[in-house]
């Protein structure tokens, strides 16, 4: 889907990063929190991998839907009603947009960034087949969602809880085991069923763009 018929209002922005640019709007993701944590969700069993050695890796990282919805926004509260049983409570609108793509990590802000369904982070990677109609680039946006209350999965593998406090911990590390996990004060694992204790928790996608935001110094969080 076009980037631009579903955040209009971000087509003349000015920067390079968005300017005169064709860009393919491929997914949306949430990273929920409440007062006291964030949480992450554990992706699905057909998308575990076996590593070099042998060792299970099973990816963490934001809720997502994928863009057939011109209201992602919309859709993501539907999907965190549904797998998360969780309802998201009011946010004011960004004040600013994170743009990532490679080594480039650009804050951009104005007026015309503050509009109710606008995204937190927007995050762009190379296309990977040619063709006529290829874009410039894909693209991904990501919201950090305010819940009204704690959640706990219904139709997913599992939540990750992480005490905000332990934020710089969290991100710092490139990856996690189940059991490192399970043993930490800060962290806890909700799963209707029992995860594998070696298995490693992998960041991707959303939460991999939370860890580089983190390290640039530009992380912001409601309350």
């Amino acid at each position: 889907m076009d980037f631009f018929e579903v955040f209009p209002q971000l087509r003349y922005e000015p920067d390079a990063a968005l300017q005169g640019r064709t860009l393919r709007l491929i997914a949306a993701a949430a990273l929920p929190y409440d007062g006291e944590a964030f949480y992450f969700e554990l992706r699905e069993e057909r998308y575990w991998v076996k590593g070099p050695q042998g060792e299970l890796r099973i990816g963490m990282g934001g809720a997502q839907v994928n863009a057939e919805s011109r209201e992602p926004l919309r859709a993501l509260r539907q999907y965190l009603r549904r797998a998360w049983n969780v309802e998201v409570r009011a946010a004011s609108s960004p004040a600013g947009l994170l743009v990532l793509e490679g080594e480039r990590c650009v804050q951009l802000s104005g007026p015309w960034l503050m509009f109710p369904a606008a995204p937190h982070w927007v995050i762009l990677t190379p296309p990977q087949l040619g063709g006529s109609e290829m874009p410039d680039a894909l693209a991904q946006i990501v919201y950090l969602l305010p819940l009204r209350q704690s959640p706990y999965p219904v139709n997913i593998v599992g939540l990750v809880r992480v005490a905000r406090a332990a934020l710089p911990v969290f991100l710092e590390a490139g990856s996690w085991t189940v059991e490192t996990l399970q043993a930490a004060p800060w962290a806890e694992i909700r799963s209707p069923q029992p995860l594998p204790a070696a298995a490693e928790l992998q960041p991707v996608l959303a939460l991999r763009a939370m860890q580089r935001v983190w390290r640039e110094g530009l992380l912001e969080i409601g309350p």
